[in-house]
């Protein structure tokens, strides 16, 4: 989801597409290509290690778009609050998790 990443890179920043990735779980490309096309991030620069990883940061567009003066005047989680997300993804893809297995059981495919 793109405001997902967004989200990821604004709290982030500078921050890599494998970085992006890893707190997502899954493949950031055509997310990140597309808040490039929105103008609301763009690439500040290379990470010093192998590879040379792009370092992707919010624009001035971000900020005006959304409201905001600046990265630091975005709202602060709640430390509690990261805990409750956390049981709460684990708790949808245990979920998603038991719904593939019984559809690969029966054979049923999903929507």
């Amino acid at each position: 989801m793109v405001l997902e990443t967004l989200s990821i890179i604004a709290y982030k920043q500078p921050v890599t597409k494998l970085e992006i990735e890893k707190i997502r779980g899954v493949k950031s490309d055509h997310a990140v290509n597309r808040l490039i096309e929105y103008n609301l991030v763009y690439e500040v620069g290379r990470l010093d290690a192998p590879g040379r990883p792009a370092l992707f940061a919010t624009t001035e567009e971000f900020l005006r778009r959304f409201g905001v003066g600046s990265t630091k005047d975005l709202p602060v989680i709640n430390p509690a609050r990261v805990d409750e997300f956390k049981q709460e993804v684990e708790e949808e893809l245990k979920f998603v998790d038991e719904a593939a297995a019984s559809g690969e059981e029966t054979g049923e495919e999903k929507d």
